[in-house]
């Protein structure tokens, strides 16, 4: 990064896997965007049995992460990403986001990932100035003002954006569609209060969700499907470790478009895409 990019300061790293061409995706429940809690998911502000909360006394944390994806028939992802970042001691300009747009395949091929239509915003009055830049394989989403270095305390912030090439269609591995997603991938801060939803152009037929340091299969604490979406909801992401979620559908339902280029039929990385996440400059 040039000059202008190492003034912006790491809050989180959104990393989501989002690589490969079978994936199945799970929605994250508990307190949604729109506040409303999922049945059967824990009660908002509750401290799961062995939930690790994290150190929240001085350091930058996001304390609220509410993620919706609705995927259109054409396999197109519409993302919404509502979050709380708190500065703690450490004021900055504001945060951005590093999504990848082209990434290798355990086929030796490349997958590309169309993104566009982003747009920002803050629900607290913070900065929100919008600067995208890519290197081709790695887009930067950068949100808040180069002149203003001094946004502190917790500041709420919306980022939306549409993204094609996420889905993995059905192939020999598995029958139905799929999304299979890190949502969160080695941050540097913590995050609490994590949910995610994701949707389709038809009921999914399974969800589930994973918690802890890379391959983890150590369950999220909430994952279902409700009124055919798949929802999540985890208490805490300790720094460094990741959040994956993954959501199926039956039989091939989605109908890919042309407009991402080249794309391969097997998933990758071990069936993960990846979406890198928010930090702050």
């Amino acid at each position: 990064m040039g000059a202008r990019s190492a003034r912006w300061t790491l809050v989180a790293a959104l990393a989501a896997a989002l690589i490969g061409g079978g994936a199945s995706v799970a929605g994250a429940v508990g307190p949604g965007a729109g506040g409303a809690t999922v049945p059967g998911a824990p009660v908002p502000g509750a401290v799961v049995p062995g939930a690790v909360v994290p150190d929240v006394t001085s350091g930058r944390e996001i304390t609220r992460y509410d993620v919706t994806v609705d995927l259109d028939a054409h396999g197109v992802a519409h993302v919404a990403l509502d979050f709380d970042f708190d500065f703690g001691d450490d004021p900055g300009h504001g945060p951005y986001l590093t999504l990848p747009i082209r990434q290798g395949t355990d086929t030796g091929q490349d997958r590309l990932y169309r993104v566009t239509d982003v747009q920002a915003s803050s629900t607290s009055g913070a900065p929100d100035g919008l600067d995208v830049s890519d290197d081709n394989r790695v887009m930067t989403i950068r949100v808040g003002d180069e002149d203003v270095d001094d946004v502190q305390g917790s500041q709420s912030y919306r980022v939306s954006y549409t993204v094609d090439g996420w889905v993995n269609p059905a192939n020999a591995k598995h029958s139905g569609d799929e999304l299979y997603w890190d949502v969160i991938g080695h941050w540097d801060i913590p995050l609490s209060e994590v949910s995610v939803q994701v949707t389709g152009p038809v009921e999914a037929e399974g969800a589930a969700c994973f918690v802890g340091p890379t391959g983890s299969t150590t369950p999220c604490d909430y994952a279902a499907v409700v009124d055919g979406a798949g929802a999540f909801w985890q208490r805490t992401v300790a720094a460094g470790d990741s959040f994956t979620v993954v959501t199926g559908w039956p039989g091939a339902r989605s109908t890919p478009s042309r407009s991402s280029g080249p794309r391969t039929t097997r998933r990758c990385h071990g069936d993960r895409c990846r979406l890198w996440a928010p930090s702050v400059w």
